[in-house]
């Protein structure tokens, strides 16, 4: 990912090189025919003409990207923020239980215990479970 970022980063730089050249030598060539006044004139509109073409492609494409986007169902119901807090509950659990095993074994014999005595708290329990 990096790779591709530091290409990208490099093929970039040599477009901006490239158009440098590019527009010298298209100074060079008006000067021969205009004064170099008129010439680095023309240059540099040609340039303000480029980059605004520039800007209007990137905006167009951009729009239409968010379009796009707009268009997609997004994942916001209650099933997904569900799923979404069940898996980040079940990565903080197996952390917890990683870093503090004996704590967590004898939380889970008492949890354990607790349901298997009381019918009312395993019911309950039971219909958490099945909501989620």
């Amino acid at each position: 990912m990096v790779t591709l970022a530091v290409a990208a980063g490099l093929a970039s730089l040599l477009v901006i090189v490239a158009l440098g050249f590019g527009f010298a030598a298209l100074y060079v060539a008006l000067a021969t025919i205009t004064s170099p006044p008129a010439a680095a004139i023309a240059a540099a509109g040609t340039a303000l003409a480029l980059a605004l073409a520039t800007i209007a492609v990137g905006q167009h494409v951009a729009y239409r990207l968010a379009r796009k986007l707009d268009e997609r169902p997004t994942q916001c119901g209650r099933d997904h923020v569900a799923t979404e807090l069940r898996r980040e509950l079940a990565k903080e659990a197996a952390s917890f239980a990683v870093a503090h095993p004996r704590l967590s074994i004898v939380g889970c014999l008492l949890v354990g215990y607790v349901l298997g005595a009381n019918p009312n708290l395993r019911t309950g329990l039971q219909d958490i479970i099945e909501t989620l």
